[in-house]
């Protein structure tokens, strides 16, 4: 019995990710009490149940391509993809933002040199070689993926990932 599924959550984990990057659209951003902490921001996506609790990371990441205000992030696309923080001394699962191709091009070639910072990598070309990417820790700014590499019409997103 996989452990995931003996202590379901409300929250998008890491693991329901299932090593695959997702593109999904945002339906919504709430303020939601999570555990004990209260007002914590909650972004929902098309045909998914459960929302992710965005950290700053992640917000910061969408905000810099869409805009600052949450409300103009509805109906933009964006990819969730698995990664690997030092959280406590302990590295742990996440799930990470980023923009999908055309967005990305257009944040990275705007941003400045604080801004990219929080600009994800480009997504490794397959399963092994982003485990490499993982275990190598942040990389430099590179070119952006080309827009036909990956889904960018909201209606195809069709996938078997059950979140």
């Amino acid at each position: 019995m996989n452990v995931d599924s003996m202590y379901p959550s409300k929250w998008l984990k890491a693991g329901d990710l299932q090593g695959q990057t997702i593109p999904v659209v945002i339906t919504r951003v709430t303020m939601e009490d999570v555990g004990d902490d209260a007002g914590k921001p909650i972004v929902y996506f098309q045909g998914k149940d459960k929302g992710l609790v965005l950290n700053k990371t992640n917000a910061m990441s969408i905000g810099l391509v869409h805009g600052q205000e949450t409300d103009g992030w509805v109906g933009k696309t964006i990819e969730l993809f698995p990664a690997v923080v030092m959280f406590q001394g302990q590295n742990v699962p996440c799930i990470r933002v980023r923009p999908v191709a055309a967005a990305y091009a257009a944040a990275f070639a705007g941003a400045t040199e604080q801004q990219a910072a929080v600009l994800p990598p480009p997504p490794a070309a397959g399963p092994g070689q982003q485990a490499a990417a993982i275990a190598a820790g942040p990389a430099p700014l590179a070119t952006p993926p080309s827009v036909g590499t990956m889904a960018t019409d909201p209606n195809d997103l069709e996938d078997s990932i059950p979140f």
